[in-house]
């Protein structure tokens, strides 16, 4: 059988497994299924769609060198896709994204979204995206091209009422204000950039579904809208902003998703997203008009949870999406145990509740330090989930993982010993950044020396892997750890029994080590990014690396200072440590600046 687009597949799929095929294989497009079928000199797939027929491809590639091989697959969700954030700092490159696709193709992936806050072009709107490395219409069109090649649906995903600080702290932006990260309801010149908004989407995709956003906008209404129009029904401000804003998808030919969270939150006494006492109101619910629902959901672990909350969103009779996430936003590798306690009861819940919309998020919370490539490996939570169900095996995540990542999964698993296990304790970015005196870091479940112990043994995993950007990296930030903690550890113990001979004779090999640490930290992170994003936004890395290591090079002076006798005290460590009381982890340390359009 020919078709336009098989040969682009099939060389992109061969490409992407590292073999040329055995043979052409037959195919068929028809019926529900995917069907593999390989004797050992010819092969027939049959396949529903072009994009099953990517994942057949790639699945005959990755078996002929087996003397059988026969499978027959089904999906268990109509849409399977991924969404990967580019609005904190981290801008992907086309070509990274043309990667990307390649590999979601493989997985069986139908769907693909680009979170894009203010990161495409909007003519009248000069601001939107200003400086931050936005795309070009022609960019979002040949993105779009490359994904209906490999029969993905790429769905534009924008910020529609929250989250568009970037383009808000603009003096233009003044009168579109509510909060600074709010946009003004009920206001026309808000709505007309919102228009302008989707309008944009419209030229540039080819999508009849649009993710409007509307996220994380718990004070709407508390800001200058009040101010101006003093105190008002929140759940009717919500419903009457999103009539407008779907209104406006209709004229443009769009079928809206919305995040959901807001509903929850205002019907929640405590604001709580996941409160399952939270009261929404009949007359909002009656008030919604035709959009998908999108439940996002990221840190729980009981299956349970996730059905009850699945069971509340189709209690409002509306289409709804689970979203679950690889986390990446944890801080420069991905937490693949969280990941793996939290997504796979998840897709439990969604198998057992027949949803046909599932999501994977990589976000870049707080400058974006874990590159997405790091995170692929935990993509086949999702992909197959949906292609074989409650069947998929921890084996078959495994190897497929590694197949799209190219790490291994010894590999993939010891960048997850950066955490303390499936929890969100950030100690590793915490150390990275955290100033070396200050005693911040002394959680129940983690501390500095048992980070750098499990640092050990991900090195020595790390040191047998191939030879790659993404291990290079990986065993830079592990080495860094090491040296951070073993210089700080070396200060605050000696200045705690006095030994300033100690420190005199040990602190400047540990000194000199830590700078290489952070040395070859930069070059392999820079090598990375570099590699896969626009040079946007390296500038807040850059400026935190340099942070480090010049507050690193200045304790090293104070303390050779009381080492010597020169200072009689080192004043930071005088005060007993107390616990490090606060929730999670930490985005970049204490008192260091982190501009606003990169949070």
């Amino acid at each position: 059988m020919k078709w336009d687009g098989y040969q682009f597949v099939l060389e992109h799929m061969a490409n992407l497994a590292g073999t040329a095929p055995a043979c052409l294989p037959q195919m068929e497009i028809a019926g529900k299924d995917l069907e593999v079928s390989w004797d050992g000199t010819a092969c027939s797939i049959r396949a529903s769609d072009l994009n099953a027929l990517c994942r057949g491809i790639f699945l005959f590639l990755k078996h002929q060198h087996l003397s059988e091989y026969h499978i027959l697959e089904s999906r268990h969700f109509k849409w399977c896709g991924a969404m990967v954030d580019v609005s904190r700092g981290a801008v992907l490159k086309k070509e990274a994204v043309f990667r990307l696709l390649d590999r979601l193709a493989a997985l069986g992936m139908n769907e693909f979204m680009l979170y894009t806050e203010d990161l495409y072009t909007l003519e009248d709107y000069p601001y939107f995206g200003y400086m931050r490395g936005r795309y070009t219409d022609a960019d979002l069109r040949e993105m779009d091209a490359y994904a209906q090649r490999l029969g993905i649906e790429m769905v534009p995903c924008i910020q529609t009422l929250a989250h568009l600080g970037a383009f808000l702290q603009w003096n233009e932006s003044i009168p579109l204000r509510d909060q600074p990260t709010i946009l003004l309801t009920d206001d026309e010149a808000a709505l007309d950039l919102i228009r302008a908004e989707i309008r944009a989407m419209r030229e540039n995709f080819s999508s009849r579904r649009i993710h409007i956003g509307m996220d994380e906008a718990a004070s709407v209404g508390l800001g200058r809208y009040y101010l101006l129009n003093g105190p008002t029904d929140r759940f009717d401000l919500l419903s009457r902003h999103l009539e407008r804003v779907v209104a406006i998808c209709g004229e443009y030919g769009f079928e809206p998703m919305m995040w959901s969270d807001m509903f929850f939150r205002l019907g929640s006494k405590t604001q709580d997203y996941y409160d399952l006492d939270a009261e929404i109101p009949s007359r909002a619910i009656e008030a919604l008009p035709e959009v998908e629902l999108c439940y996002w959901d990221y840190e729980h672990t009981d299956r349970a949870h996730f059905a009850r909350m699945i069971d509340r969103h189709v209690a409002m009779h509306r289409k709804t999406c689970f979203a679950g996430g690889i986390h990446t936003w944890h801080g420069f590798l991905p937490n693949v145990r969280m990941t793996d306690a939290s997504m796979l009861p998840a897709m439990e819940a969604c198998l057992e509740k027949g949803m046909d919309h599932v999501l994977a998020t990589i976000w870049g919370d707080d400058g974006n330090e874990t590159d997405v490539f790091l995170a692929l490996s935990r993509l086949t939570i999702f992909s197959e989930s949906c292609w074989m169900g409650e069947k998929a095996t921890e084996e078959e995540r495994a190897r497929k993982g590694a197949w799209v990542s190219g790490l291994s999964p010894a590999a993939s698993d010891a960048m997850g010993e950066l955490f303390a296990g499936p929890i969100d304790r950030r100690t590793g970015k915490g150390l990275i950044y955290c100033d070396p005196l200050y005693p911040f870091l002394e959680y129940p479940e983690d501390t500095p020396e048992k980070l750098a112990k499990r640092a050990e043994d991900a090195l020595r995993v790390l040191e047998h892997e191939r030879e790659c950007a993404e291990i290079r990296y990986a065993r830079s930030v592990f080495r860094l750890v090491m040296a951070k903690q073993a210089y700080m550890e070396k200060i605050r113990s000696a200045y705690m029994q006095g030994a300033r001979a100690e420190i005199q004779e040990d602190l400047p090999s540990l000194y000199a080590a830590l700078d290489r640490a952070i040395e070859e930290q930069i070059e392999t992170h820079r090598t990375l990014w570099e590699r896969d994003f626009k040079r946007n936004g390296w500038e807040l890395l850059a400026m935190r690396y340099g942070a480090v290591r010049e507050r690193a090079r200045d304790v090293f002076r104070e303390a050779m200072q009381w080492g010597s006798g020169e200072r009689a005290r080192m004043e930071e460590l005088d005060e007993a440590p107390l616990p490090a009381a606060r929730k999670g982890g930490m985005q970049f340390f204490q008192t260091y600046t982190v501009p606003s359009h990169y949070l």
